[in-house]
């Protein structure tokens, strides 16, 4: 049986799902206004003249939401399956240039005959000015990433085993902006596909003289 864990990090997909739903509605909701301010549009032809622009945004609202609405659908549907998911960290925080470790804990057997997929990624978080000038829009941008697949565990209390080494300089490209650690895992097991998602608190490298930054980078 493995010992305490140093930390436990709850999966953030269930997270996700909810803000899904909630854009899902807004969408179709919008497009319901959108109906009846603008109407349907009669034709899809962008170059025909007498073509409103406005009366497509219905069609855009109501499809990005459906988008939406199905993944949230989804998602839903391996929470049930699968039941909830834990990371177990072997450390409270980890630094780059060191190795991340610990294992993912399920809430029963997982089956998967060819594995579990596993990848650790870096994103900065930037907000970026609108191309027209309007305002600001939240992108992302990948700095780093590594994937690998391990065997299946011979029970869910066994857990999946995780370990990553960071290299110190994986988020040398780095502009300032605030970064986010997230450790993934997925498979496909018994036909269906389970997921998991955590928000893993990884520092900054120590600098020359011992110190460094002690707040998580993500």
């Amino acid at each position: 049986m493995p010992g305490t864990p140093a930390r436990r990090i709850e999966d953030a997909a269930p997270q996700q799902a909810a803000v899904e739903w909630k854009v899902g509605a807004l969408c179709l909701a919008g497009a319901g206004v959108s109906v009846a301010m603008f109407g349907l549009p009669r034709t899809l032809d962008f170059n025909a003249a007498g073509f409103n622009p406005l009366t497509a945004v219905p069609l855009v609202l109501a499809g990005y939401g459906a988008a939406q609405l199905g993944r949230w659908v989804f998602s839903q549907r391996g929470a049930r399956r699968f039941g909830a998911s834990a990371f177990d960290m072997h450390q409270h925080t980890v630094r780059a240039g060191q190795q991340l470790a610990g294992r993912i804990v399920t809430a029963r057997d997982l089956v998967a005959a060819d594995g579990f997929r596993l990848c650790l990624r870096c994103h900065e978080h930037r907000r970026v000015a609108d191309a027209a000038g309007q305002g600001y829009r939240d992108d992302d941008r990948l700095l780093w990433e590594s994937a690998h697949m391990v065997t299946a565990p011979r029970s869910h209390t066994d857990g999946i085993p995780v370990a990553f080494d960071i290299p110190i300089d994986a988020a040398a490209s780095a502009s300032g902006h605030p970064l986010r650690w997230t450790l993934e895992v997925e498979a496909s097991v018994e036909g269906a596909r389970y997921a998991a998602r955590f928000d893993v608190p990884v520092t900054r490298p120590r600098d020359d003289d011992g110190s460094g930054d002690e707040d998580p980078m993500g």
